[in-house]
């Protein structure tokens, strides 16, 4: 479904991603992990078309994605960024409903079809009681479901994450990954997902891409990658990592580094 060949990309420069190749088939659900600037972001950047490659491909369905259209890719894959700045005073309902524009005609206005969807899409980020609140009203974490709201509406193959949760609690957390996790399996959604938390990317992920200095420094099943080994070549960070029989995940605890007594 999603293909990166040999992709370089990065910025006037800066060069970030180097040789990256990754293949998703549809249905996947794949955490993408890594520290701060190795590439992630450029990643999904990449992979939206906002940032053209300086050379390799990238094709959705076996296209191009620099041949498909700002709409058709629009019709394809969905994004929930951290932080999604929305500069008028709409109300989040009015929000969510921007999530059908890919699917409108340009000519006639939302139909039956797009209220039933933006009343679901509320309905499963559980945001219906904010409908009529301005978005600007929101805090953080209700804003994060709120966008999430807006990429379901929008009724794509791909929904891409970009620490979508990270302003939520620990509850709204797991209810957004459980939700996840349900379009995955039930809607055969294919979902690349952002993090910086390794222990929630092991619950939910089956498969995790380490990115480091803008290369994949490991990739495959979750439990084949998730090793103490992997985790310091990664983070430079010592790691234990423990199987959870109850659930059949692996967990981390990174090892702070001894340090000298002050003098």
């Amino acid at each position: 479904m999603i293909r990166v060949s040999h992709l370089h990309c990065g910025y006037p420069g800066r060069p970030v991603l180097r040789d990256v190749n990754l293949h998703v088939e549809r249905g996947e659900f794949v955490g993408i992990l890594g520290p701060n600037g190795s590439g992630k972001t450029t990643l999904l950047l990449a992979l939206t078309g906002y940032l053209r490659p300086d050379s390799g491909t990238i094709t959705i369905d076996g296209r191009p994605l620099e041949e498909l259209s700002s709409r058709q890719r629009a019709q394809k894959t969905a994004v929930v960024l951290q932080d999604s700045q929305v500069r008028f005073p709409y109300s989040c309902a009015e929000v969510v409903a921007m999530g059908r524009y890919p699917h409108q005609d340009r000519w006639r206005g939302p139909t039956p079809r797009d209220a039933e969807v933006v009343q679901w899409a509320m309905e499963c980020t559980h945001t219906l009681e904010l409908a009529d609140r301005p978005i600007s009203a929101t805090s953080g974490g209700e804003r994060q479901r709120v966008m999430m709201a807006k990429a379901l509406a929008q009724e794509t193959p791909i929904l891409l994450l970009d620490e979508a949760t990270s302003a939520m609690d620990v509850h709204w957390r797991l209810k957004a990954f459980e939700l996840f996790q349900q379009l995955q399996r039930h809607q055969r959604k294919t979902i690349l997902a952002i993090l910086h938390d390794v222990n929630l990317a092991a619950v939910f992920c089956p498969r995790l891409v380490f990115l480091k200095d803008g290369i994949v420094a490991a990739d495959g099943p979750t439990r084949d990658v998730l090793t103490p080994a992997t985790l310091e070549r990664v983070y430079h960070s010592p790691a234990l990592v423990y199987d959870v029989p109850e659930n059949g995940t692996r967990q981390v605890f990174f090892v702070p580094e001894e340090q000298g007594t002050p003098s």
